[in-house]
Protein backbone atom coordinates (compact mmCIF):
# COMPACT_ATOMS: atom_id res chain seq x y z
CA UNK A 1 0.00 0.00 0.00
CA UNK A 2 1.08 3.70 -1.30
CA UNK A 3 1.95 5.71 1.93
CA UNK A 4 1.35 9.88 1.98
CA UNK A 5 3.03 12.06 4.29
CA UNK A 6 0.39 14.67 5.54
CA UNK A 7 1.34 17.36 8.39
CA UNK A 8 -0.54 17.63 11.58
CA UNK A 9 -0.25 20.59 14.12
CA UNK A 10 1.28 19.07 17.32
CA UNK A 11 -1.70 19.49 19.38
CA UNK A 12 -3.89 17.52 17.16
CA UNK A 13 -1.49 14.05 16.56
CA UNK A 14 -1.08 14.14 20.45
CA UNK A 15 -4.61 12.99 20.72
CA UNK A 16 -4.15 10.12 18.86
CA UNK A 17 -1.52 8.42 20.84
CA UNK A 18 1.86 8.20 22.42
CA UNK A 19 4.50 7.78 19.50
CA UNK A 20 4.24 8.34 15.67
CA UNK A 21 3.40 4.77 14.97
CA UNK A 22 0.86 4.91 17.41
CA UNK A 23 -0.47 8.07 15.89
CA UNK A 24 -0.71 7.00 12.19
CA UNK A 25 -2.53 4.03 12.79
CA UNK A 26 -5.15 5.56 14.91
CA UNK A 27 -5.77 8.74 12.73
CA UNK A 28 -5.71 6.48 9.71
CA UNK A 29 -8.65 4.29 11.89
CA UNK A 30 -10.48 7.22 12.69
CA UNK A 31 -10.57 8.38 9.01
CA UNK A 32 -11.47 5.00 7.78
CA UNK A 33 -14.48 5.09 10.36
CA UNK A 34 -15.63 8.52 9.34
CA UNK A 35 -15.60 7.62 5.80
CA UNK A 36 -17.63 4.48 6.27
CA UNK A 37 -20.28 6.82 8.48
CA UNK A 38 -20.57 8.83 5.44
CA UNK A 39 -21.23 5.88 3.09
CA UNK A 40 -18.20 6.99 1.23
CA UNK A 41 -16.35 3.82 1.63
CA UNK A 42 -17.67 0.17 2.38
CA UNK A 43 -16.37 -1.89 5.15
CA UNK A 44 -13.70 -4.23 2.90
CA UNK A 45 -12.39 -0.89 2.06
CA UNK A 46 -12.24 0.80 4.99
CA UNK A 47 -10.99 -2.47 6.58
CA UNK A 48 -7.98 -2.58 4.02
CA UNK A 49 -7.27 0.85 4.91
CA UNK A 50 -6.26 0.22 8.26
CA UNK A 51 -4.81 -3.27 7.54
CA UNK A 52 -7.66 -5.17 8.88
CA UNK A 53 -9.70 -8.09 7.52
CA UNK A 54 -13.87 -6.70 7.20
CA UNK A 55 -14.74 -9.24 10.38
CA UNK A 56 -12.40 -6.95 12.62
CA UNK A 57 -12.85 -3.90 11.39
CA UNK A 58 -17.06 -4.59 11.78
CA UNK A 59 -16.02 -6.33 15.24
CA UNK A 60 -14.69 -2.54 15.79
CA UNK A 61 -17.07 -0.69 14.86
CA UNK A 62 -19.80 -3.21 17.19
CA UNK A 63 -17.56 -2.50 19.68
CA UNK A 64 -17.35 1.51 19.42
CA UNK A 65 -21.25 1.34 19.15
CA UNK A 66 -20.69 3.11 15.26
CA UNK A 67 -23.74 2.19 13.33
CA UNK A 68 -23.33 0.59 9.59
CA UNK A 69 -24.47 2.61 7.26
CA UNK A 70 -25.04 -0.18 4.98
CA UNK A 71 -26.04 0.70 1.37
CA UNK A 72 -26.84 -1.69 -1.69
CA UNK A 73 -23.54 -0.81 -3.45
CA UNK A 74 -21.52 -1.82 -0.31
CA UNK A 75 -23.34 -4.82 0.02
CA UNK A 76 -22.59 -6.05 -3.62
CA UNK A 77 -19.18 -4.88 -3.25
CA UNK A 78 -18.69 -6.85 -0.26
CA UNK A 79 -19.81 -9.88 -1.62
CA UNK A 80 -17.66 -9.35 -5.07
CA UNK A 81 -15.01 -8.95 -2.05
CA UNK A 82 -15.35 -12.00 0.14
CA UNK A 83 -16.05 -13.91 -3.37
CA UNK A 84 -12.70 -13.39 -4.83
CA UNK A 85 -11.03 -14.14 -1.06
CA UNK A 86 -11.80 -17.74 -1.25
Amino acid sequence: MQTELVEVPSEVAAAYGSNESEKARNITLQLAIDKYREGKWTTGHAAEAVGMGVIEFMDLLRDRKIDHPYTLEMVEEDFRNAGSSV
